[in-house]
């Protein structure tokens, strides 16, 4: 007959689910009081068994924690290191952008010579056409500069043979028969905001692998160009597995069907990945890990060159491989050395660079080119009469993407494939666009019920003050070229803007009497501005009342909410001097049990929240 007392005692009871010092140390003293009570009873802070309870539930703890935080770092969902957050982002595919440039369209206006042509009519002297150069810098009322970054030639035609500029008289210099003796002509051209910048820096002589060179400048948008003491430029690449770079040239080709630049497929040995630090906002070049000084075109190095020297030893059955030496191929590409880089780039950005039309005129620095036979005089009064001024509003101006966007966007990224399949990866490819192609605030993506290969792409902007505005024709354009890389063949995108719906909220509430009733408007207005500040909304996002009346609730002095007191109605036009979107939405026909929905592909924008959130006390 087994003895069933001492089968009972072996089981003793374990509690697992202790996860701080006080769980821990409050089940350690069970235990220890229930089958080690005749030989401990002092628990105390100040006993020696106290003491040793203390210590255990300290380790346990502390496992614990590390555990715990070890875990969530696992998953970018859950990560809250910045680094490991940065590492998850580098697994998916998504490289972290800084502040995006905004882009201008500058009206550039010179005034040259007339000239009487073979039909007695006076048009510009073409021979005193002039070419504006790259790096012109024009800068605006708030101080921020906008580069050409492309060449704007005045002797540029179209395909029909026409001259691109448009011209007219001009009214202060006519001669006594009332002839024109100059003419004012204009061209657009686009500019970025930003400043290039031209950094070098000195490598030592000594052969490092995958070699990494910091940039001192934040907030760098683009790499321009990147070049040695010997004129060996080094290209940007995806990773440094990709040996070849796409790079267009001028087509020199007299076809008339023939294109503007040729596509060309260019060999890089020498190459470089960029990294941008989410936390500092610094950038850093990562190159090859080939030997610059021993270049060679094969894939991998020879056996002799990678096995260990065994030297002495006249028998062996195996030999050793030196592994380090595997690095030292050159198909990662090739690691500069004993010579001095220079590196130009692109720094600066920012929802403050989308100012506002004709606030761009300040030109600060420019080059114009002439021929050579044109007088001296003539130059001169060209050069001094030129002017430039931006008609539209410059757009394209974004802050960098926060954690949580980064977060959101490396989410929807694990499954990409270098291509466009669902909705998710067409609007991650949308945030993580370049930043020198600009950004938008906001996008989403809608199918095409009628057409299961075609869908809609809406995309909104933003001003310097923070307010929805369309994206321009620019911004769309290189969106268009961007996801046409990634976009399936037989798939259609249409870029659209968003509609814009401003709206008001009128509310009526009930007031404690001990309370100021005008000191608990202002706060519940307060909180309902910090509520539907756009940066809380997407496209498509629609108002809940429940929402609202949470807000309300939760304000101290506000007994009750008279009950249909709440109000939303659409606003356009101009309203009392406030210009609203010109967007008329009927409101009341779109609310559904206490939800108001956007139109398609619409967003919802409190323009004004000053004046757009009228409140009653009782």
């Amino acid at each position: 007959m087994p003895n069933i007392t001492e089968k009972i005692n072996r089981e003793r009871f374990r509690n697992y689910l202790s996860k701080d010092f006080k769980s821990f140390r409050g089940s350690l003293e069970d235990y220890v009081s229930l089958y080690y009570g005749d030989k401990m009873s002092d628990f105390s802070e100040a006993s020696i068994p106290g003491m040793f309870l203390d210590m255990a539930a300290y380790v346990g703890d502390s496992m614990s924690y590390y555990l715990d935080f070890q875990f969530n770092e696992m998953d970018l969902e859950t990560a809250v290191d910045i680094k490991n957050i940065q590492k998850h982002l580098k697994i998916a595919g998504v490289k972290p952008k800084g502040p995006s440039p905004a882009t201008a369209i500058m009206t550039i206006s010179i005034i040259v010579p007339s000239l009487l042509n073979d039909i007695n009519e006076y048009v510009p002297n073409q021979n005193y056409l002039p070419v504006l150069r790259a790096g012109a810098i024009i800068t605006s009322d708030t101080g921020i500069n906008f580069e050409l970054l492309e060449d704007l030639d005045f002797n540029e035609v179209d395909e029909s043979g026409s001259y691109k500029y448009t011209f007219s008289i001009n009214s202060n210099d006519i001669d006594v028969n009332s002839n024109p003796k100059s003419f004012i002509l204009q061209r657009d051209a686009e500019f970025v905001s930003g400043n290039t910048v031209e950094e070098t820096i000195n490598i030592d002589q000594q052969h490092v692998s995958f070699r990494t060179v910091s940039l001192s400048n934040s907030n760098i948008n683009e790499i321009l160009s990147v070049e040695d003491s010997n004129g060996n430029p080094y290209y940007e690449v995806e990773n440094l597995t990709q040996d070849v770079v796409f790079k267009t040239r001028v087509n020199i080709s007299e076809d008339s069907g023939s294109t503007k630049d040729v596509l060309e497929i260019v060999p890089a040995p020498r190459r470089f990945i960029v990294e941008n630090e989410i936390q500092s906002g610094l950038t850093s070049l990562m190159f090859g890990s080939g030997d610059e000084n021993d270049y060679q075109d094969t894939l991998m190095p020879s056996p002799e060159s990678i096995a260990l020297n065994l030297f002495g030893k006249r028998s062996f059955t195996n030999f050793s491989i030196d592994t380090n030496n595997l690095l030292k191929t050159d198909t990662l590409g090739v690691s500069p050395r004993d010579t001095t880089l220079t590196i130009k780039y692109r720094t600066g950005g920012g929802i403050d660079h989308n100012v506002s039309s004709k606030s761009i005129q300040n030109i600060s620095n420019f080059t114009l080119e002439f021929n050579s036979d044109i007088p001296v005089s003539i130059r001169t009064k060209v050069r001094n009469s030129i002017s430039a001024i931006n008609n539209q509003a410059a757009s394209g101006g974004e802050r960098a993407l926060s954690i949580d966007e980064l977060r959101f966007i490396g989410i929807n990224s694990r499954s990409l494939q270098s291509r466009i399949v669902s909705k998710e990866d067409l609007i991650a490819r949308i945030y993580t666009m370049p930043s020198s192609l600009g950004r938008v605030f906001r996008a989403a993506a809608i199918s095409n019920l009628d057409n299961p290969f075609s869908a809609s792409l809406f995309v909104i902007s933003r001003t310097d003050e923070g307010i929805l505005t369309r994206a321009s024709d620019t911004m769309k354009k290189n969106i268009k070229t961007f996801i046409n890389r990634f976009r399936l063949v037989s798939d259609s995108i249409d870029i659209l803007d968003a509609p814009v719906v401003n709206f008001m909220i009128s509310y009526d509430i009930v007031v404690d009497k001990n309370k100021n009733k005008n000191s608990v408007i202002q706060t519940a207005n307060s909180k309902l501005s910090d509520f539907f500040n756009i940066e809380n909304f997407q496209i498509g996002t629609p108002i809940l009342k429940t929402d609202i009346t949470r807000v309300l609730m939760s304000i101290s002095g506000i007994v009750s909410i008279i009950p249909d007191s709440i109000k939303i109605s659409n606003l356009s036009g101009n309203r009392n001097g406030n210009i609203y979107n010109d967007f008329v939405y009927p409101i009341e026909d779109n609310e559904r049990n206490g939800i108001v929905y956007p139109p398609e592909g619409g967003i919802f924008e409190m323009k004004f929240p000053q004046f757009d959130i009228k409140g009653k006390a009782f």
